[in-house]
């Protein structure tokens, strides 16, 4: 009998969707199919290796038969950073080394703990592959945090030494009751330009067979102060555990806004507007504290500044500065955003964005000087940088300026 070949498929209504892209490389990212093992008579499991760079991650993909009979695989994968696990369920030596490993024992000690958390019951990293670990009070055994899938959670990644990069670390964890937790992860992202900073709040919840799975809908904050009732200590070293009351004190004084109604921030870089005594919080449409403070002006070629605030009528105008240097050159940006003021809270919307080319058309909107003149703008002395464009059969011209291309209606008297 001649031996018959049985395609894997994809989909199971498509006998042309055959799996064709395990085995080669895309993008950077190297797949390799490594074994199969048969589950049962319905089910087989397909081991894959993942390398991208000096990472490698093993991927288990169930294949199961179909009502039609078609062998279709299930690309939701198990994944583990290690193939310890998988060498023990296919009984196959997967590190070369004449032996099948079995899956580690992870020993909590205070080499693993998380320095960070400092209340409550105990956070535990494997610095092998940086999966997170719970140990309950009263109990000597770290219990590992799952997925859904019974697979480790990994949330930590990047150098969290590097302030402007990408990363995140764990922070703390708290329960909330027997069978609730709260884990705190704060990550970086140098490509958030309106909040670089930030911090997410995930749901654990304990079953009745003692697993520990999170929930990947976390709570998201800019302020850490937010979460720290929640977790039980202080995470901002403002030495207060929670979000405490604003005063306007001197050295929270946005130190660039010079006119008019001033800006100020906190410890979080959260901000407010101070008009005759009166504070009010900016939010976003979230109900968070945005932040757009990153970097050192004295230090870093890259930063960001919340600069200036002014009010228009029942709402305000806010100016984000974002400074580049790089050789002999350097740039400075702005971006503007209008602020509603509902309920005494000045309301944040993000596609109120104005991204100006010339910023000096905005410094008599904001009362001071914001392109570092000496000056405010005069419309006057802008006149050699207009190009007619158009004009009407009286005394209305239209007019493009040279330095930014805006169009201007000027009515000659």
């Amino acid at each position: 009998m001649p031996t018959e070949y049985i395609p894997i498929l994809y989909s199971a209504e498509d006998p042309e969707s055959i799996v064709n892209f395990f085995d080669s490389e895309n993008e950077g990212a190297t797949y390799r199919s490594i074994a199969v093992q048969k589950e049962n008579n319905s089910t087989y499991n397909l081991l894959v290796s993942l390398a991208t760079g000096e990472t490698t991650e093993w991927q288990l993909y169930a294949i199961n038969i179909s009502s039609n009979n078609n062998w279709v695989i299930d690309l939701s994968p198990q994944t583990q950073k290690t193939p310890e696990k998988w060498e023990a369920l296919l009984q196959e030596d997967l590190y070369g080394n004449d032996g099948i490993q079995q899956p580690k024992q992870f020993v909590a000690d205070e080499n693993s703990i998380i320095k960070t958390d400092n209340h409550g019951i105990e956070l535990h990293k494997d610095a092998s592959d940086n999966s997170l670990y719970l140990k309950p009070s009263g109990n000597s055994n770290a219990q590992l945090i799952t997925d859904e899938y019974g697979d480790p959670v990994y949330l930590e990644y990047g150098d969290s030494g590097n302030q402007d990069g990408d990363w995140a670390k764990a922070i703390a964890i708290e329960a909330i009751n027997d069978s609730t937790y709260k884990l705190l992860i704060e990550q970086n992202s140098s490509s958030n330009y309106y909040s670089p900073r930030s911090w997410l709040l995930y749901t654990i919840s304990k079953s009745q067979d003692n697993k520990y799975t999170l929930s990947y809908n976390p709570e998201y904050s800019t302020d850490a102060s937010e979460f720290e009732a929640i977790i039980g200590q202080d995470i901002n070293n403002d030495n207060i555990t929670g979000k405490p009351k604003f005063e306007a004190t001197l050295d929270k004084k946005v130190i660039s806004d010079s006119y008019g109604t001033r800006l100020y921030r906190d410890i979080d870089n959260s901000l407010y507007i101070v008009d005759s005594g009166v504070v009010t919080p900016i939010q976003d449409l979230y109900g968070s504290s945005p932040t757009f403070d990153y970097g050192d002006p004295e230090k870093s070629d890259f930063y960001a500044q919340a600069y200036a605030v002014e009010q228009d009528g029942n709402s305000y105008y806010l100016a984000i500065k974002y400074h580049s240097h790089w050789g002999d050159e350097s740039s400075d940006t702005f971006t503007i955003y209008r602020l509603s003021n509902t309920n005494n809270i000045a309301i944040l919307d993000y596609s109120t964005a104005i991204f100006p080319k010339n910023i000096a058309k905005w410094e008599n909107k904001f009362n001071q000087d914001l392109d570092g003149s000496g000056g405010l703008y005069n419309p006057n002395d802008d006149t050699a940088n207009y190009i007619p464009v158009d004009s009407d059969e009286g005394n209305l011209k239209l007019l493009r300026n040279s330095i930014d291309n805006s169009l201007e209606f000027v009515v000659d008297s």
